[in-house]
């Protein structure tokens, strides 16, 4: 009898329900089927029981706690999407703003460095110039003694206070040197 009644308890019915189903069940007079119809018909007749109606406004308040909690989380999360995109937009305009800073810095390093390769490849062909210049100036020059000590050279061999030349062994020596002997 006892897992009568536990079935019977297992349904969320009124009390009134609950003791009929037990009066009836105690005289044997219905099956189980004809029970079951017994239930539903009293339980559409009776007024709503008022500890389902309880439980029904605590579930029914829970779930509004629950629904709320997603409609601000959901509100949330979409805060959240706004300021990623908001964020992630202003950092692509940072990369790209950096980026073209960078080629233009890249830019203007190159035509410095044309500008200054340039200017001191020019430098460098005056300076080539002025030494060639000056080589051409020293060679002259040399000559031009050399030329001087010859003339010098022949003009004192005329002259009894000298000794005739001597000749030198150094190749970058002038071919003759004269020496002066004194008395």
């Amino acid at each position: 009898m006892e897992s009568n009644e536990t079935k019977v308890t297992s349904f969320r019915v009124s009390q009134e329900v609950k003791e009929h189903i037990q009066r009836l069940m105690q005289q044997r007079q219905i099956s189980t089927n004809q029970l079951f119809e017994q239930l539903i018909s009293l339980a559409d007749k009776q007024s709503p029981d008022p500890l389902v109606v309880k439980e029904n406004e605590s579930l029914e308040a829970a779930l509004n706690q629950v629904l709320a909690l997603f409609n601000e989380r959901a509100t949330r999360l979409e805060t959240q999407q706004k300021e990623h995109e908001r964020i992630n937009a202003r950092y692509k305009n940072t990369i790209h703003d950096l980026e073209q800073s960078v080629i233009a810095e890249a830019e203007r390093l190159q035509e410095e460095y044309e500008r200054k390769v340039s200017s001191h490849e020019i430098a460098l062909t005056q300076l080539q110039d002025q030494i060639n210049m000056s080589a051409r100036r020293s060679s002259f020059s040399s000559s031009i003694c050399w030329i001087r000590r010859l003339s010098f050279s022949s003009s004192l061999s005329s002259f009894s206070g000298f000794v005739r030349p001597r000749r030198s062994t150094s190749a970058s020596a002038p071919p003759v040197s004269y020496f002066l002997i004194q008395p």
